[in-house]
């Protein structure tokens, strides 16, 4: 995963883009576990995930766009322990 480069404070850990879809880190809910959330061409849809994807490369207002526009339709969604992040 790609650490997701803001100039400010963002609700956005990381982020890994692949062909069809994007995977966003985001920080430990209330259980206290970090969550990879999947957006997919299939949900929420290609032009959203295209428009996340140029939004998590050039580290703006990514948090913002799927708190507005995403909220609960995501592909999937995995608790995770263990994350590599790259620059």
């Amino acid at each position: 995963m790609h650490k997701y480069h803001s100039d400010h404070d963002s609700g956005v850990i990381s982020y890994l883009i692949e062909d069809q879809n994007i995977k966003i880190l985001f920080p430990p809910d209330k259980d206290g576990q970090p969550s990879i959330y999947t957006y997919s061409y299939t949900k929420p849809g290609k032009k959203h995930v295209e428009e996340m994807k140029k939004l998590a490369v050039k580290g703006s207002d990514l948090a913002t766009y799927i708190n507005k526009n995403i909220r609960e339709k995501y592909e999937g969604r995995e608790s995770v322990e263990n994350v590599i992040i790259t620059d």
